[in-house]
């Protein structure tokens, strides 16, 4: 959501528009993965047998390898800046950094009780071969989520990170997109909320949203009480820093 909100501002947009939601990359968190598995074990040699398996030389080729595609898809779109929208970027903070020393991070936090209904109710409408991730259990879920989080409060780099709480954009859109365009350097625009006409649509994309949307409020029922007590519990900490009760 926030991705499309920001990719409206002259800073990001280009002269060519990402018309598709498969635009979403998640290149810091495929491409390492990508690339040493390029070739199937056993028929051809994996990319690091050519550095001799030298993992520090391996890791310097794969951060200039995402580098350059960030930056040269930000000039097939003829943008000024590169925007790039990774849902594990959490996870891959240390490789940004490498690529991108500049770079700077928006961190989106939402209140986990949400998070996994809005899973459960996409994973309704999403065949059962595809995105296995939304059919974790509530577990699973909350040690990842935990952990993902908690890898933002540890990091200890120079990447400028803005945390950016769901709710808070939901609630006073034009405060939070001000915030972010402030933390970005670039120039406020109310416009870029809800396009060029700052109403918002009627209807939405069936499973994500281009403009700010409240949450439902009905994640009881569709999480049960038992996989509910699971992730507050585990979350707890970390619901406690950001005021989720």
């Amino acid at each position: 959501m926030l991705w499309s909100i920001l990719l409206r501002h002259r800073e990001f947009r280009g002269e060519k528009e990402i018309k598709s939601w498969n635009a979403e990359t998640s290149i810091f968190h495929k491409f390492p993965r990508l690339l040493e598995n390029f070739f199937e074990p056993g028929k051809w040699p994996f990319w690091n047998e050519y550095f001799v398996n030298d993992k520090k030389r391996f890791e310097e080729w794969v951060t200039e390898c995402a580098r350059n595609f960030v930056i040269k898809a930000a000039k097939a779109r003829r943008a000024q800046r590169p925007l790039e929208k990774t849902p594990n970027h959490l996870e891959d903070l240390n490789m940004i950094e490498r690529a991108f020393p500049l770079a700077k991070i928006i961190h989106i936090i939402r209140h986990p009780l949400d998070v996994f209904a809005s899973m459960r109710k996409r994973s309704f409408v999403t065949a059962p071969t595809h995105d296995p991730w939304l059919r974790v259990s509530a577990k699973e879920f909350a040690n990842d989520y935990k952990r993902k989080v908690t890898n933002a409060l540890q990091y200890k780099g120079a990447l400028a990170i803005l945390t950016v709480r769901y709710e808070d954009l939901t609630e006073d859109a034009e405060r939070q997109v001000f915030r972010v365009c402030t933390f970005l350097g670039i120039e406020p625009d109310a416009t870029i909320i809800y396009g060029a006409k700052p109403v918002k649509e009627i209807g939405k994309f069936p499973l994500r949203s281009h403009v700010p949307v409240y949450n439902s409020g009905f994640w009881y029922n569709i999480v049960s009480e038992k996989e509910a007590t699971t992730i507050m519990r585990t979350t707890k900490n970390i619901r406690n820093r950001y005021h989720y009760e």
